[in-house]
């Protein structure tokens, strides 16, 4: 959800404003990101009703690390701030659901620098209207070859966690968690937790319920696990795991329903799934896995290509990457998912079309709760896109 409560459209980008669909209005489509090369590992969170932010890597400029400001008008208008670089003289892979909203004025990523020998850091971003202005990067790993799918959630205006995955000899690439505390423009860290203790173990989704409490979804060995991950002051325990699914379904997305509830998003081979994950203490509990999509209906799996979020306790949207099975139609669409208990069943419409793209399937999928009625989709196909959808 996003945090600053503290917690068929057919078009193309420039098409006419609000064209509707029964049960939700999109804005015309903007690119934030319109030059030669294109934006990577995009991320992004809204800092208040209006005004979004994004971060990627930027292929026309060195690979940077790079943020800016989405602003979203009443009427669905998207204008779009300067990029500002946060990490220059490196390689900046920023990482899988890398960026937080701490407050209408700040925010969080974290990142794996590719050119400081794939260090971990992460970097406050504070906003000023339309202008970034970068913290000092704060290296929270350093003793492994690489860092990656690092993914942070909200625990409170002053603290983050953040889940990764390290390289290395030995004990390989196993899920790690590390709460990291801001105090103005600085981060610190406490000490990593490695929580799973399966070789290649990749922690896709991750959800603050509280300030001390959180879930984190990951594969390994050809299964889904999850478990809770506990706070106390920079510290953080883990409670036992629990298979969520057989199968390894990937590009996992989590977000918080309430104190005890979450929601998770994957793709299962080619069908999107999803289910609510239930806490009792340190024990999480998946209900039963609703498919959101499936059939000749199928979800793009490379490139991060599904992001979930919660409009209300009863309500979340799911964005992601379509194709269908002779790949004759790729479009980036959206769907309504309906929450009732521990159920998930299909909002109408079934799903809608945002932007049709026949050459290929979206990637680096987001979108971002505005307000019980809104949110913000972006994507990346080249370009990056960015449009409004309104809940009628």
């Amino acid at each position: 959800m996003a945090n600053f409560y503290g917690s068929g459209v057919g078009f193309g980008a420039g098409g006419s404003a609000y064209v509707a669909v029964t049960g939700l209005t999109a804005g015309a489509v903007t690119k934030f990101y319109d030059t030669a090369g294109w934006p990577g590992y995009v991320g992004m969170d809204a800092l208040s009703g209006t005004k979004v932010i994004v971060t990627y890597e930027d292929s026309t400029n060195s690979n940077y690390g790079t943020a800016q400001i989405c602003d979203i008008a009443v009427d669905g208008t998207v204008t779009f701030g300067t990029p500002t670089v946060f990490i220059s003289g490196g390689r900046a892979l920023v990482g899988f659901r890398p960026t937080t909203a701490l407050s209408t004025t700040k925010a969080i990523i974290a990142f794996r620098d590719m050119l400081d020998s794939n260090d971990a850091k992460a970097v406050v971003l504070d906003v000023s209207g339309t202008t970034i202005t970068p913290g000092t990067a704060h290296t929270f790993n350093q003793t492994d070859s690489s860092n990656d799918f690092t993914t942070t959630a909200f625990l409170s205006s002053t603290k983050v966690i953040c889940t990764w995955r390290p390289g290395g000899s030995g004990d390989i690439e196993k899920c790690n968690a590390i709460v990291l505390s801001i105090s103005g423009s600085t981060v610190s860290s406490g000490t990593k937790l490695e929580y799973a203790t399966v070789n290649y173990s990749n922690p896709y989704g991750l959800a603050g319920l509280s300030s001390t409490v959180a879930v984190s979804t990951w594969t390994e060995s050809g299964t889904t696990q999850c478990c809770v991950l506990t706070i106390s002051g920079t510290s953080v325990s883990a409670g036992s795991k629990v298979q969520v699914a057989s199968s390894s379904e990937t590009n996992h997305s989590c977000e918080m329903i309430n104190s005890t509830t979450a929601i998770m998003v994957s793709t299962a081979g080619t069908v999107g799934t999803s289910r609510i994950i239930t806490v009792s203490g340190t024990t999480p509990t998946p209900q039963t896995a609703f498919g959101f999509i499936g059939g000749t209906d199928v979800t793009e799996m490379g490139g991060r290509a599904l992001q979930v979020d919660v409009l209300d306790s009863t309500t979340a949207v799911v964005t992601y990457a379509h194709r269908n099975s002779d790949t004759s139609d790729t479009s980036m669409r959206a769907r309504l998912l309906t929450i009732s208990g521990n159920t998930i069943t299909g909002a109408f419409p079934d799903s809608i079309e945002i932007e049709p793209h026949p050459e290929g399937a979206a990637v680096f999928v987001g979108c971002r709760k505005l307000s019980s009625t809104r949110f913000a989709v972006m994507w990346v196909y080249n370009d990056g896109f960015m449009c409004a959808v309104d809940v009628d």
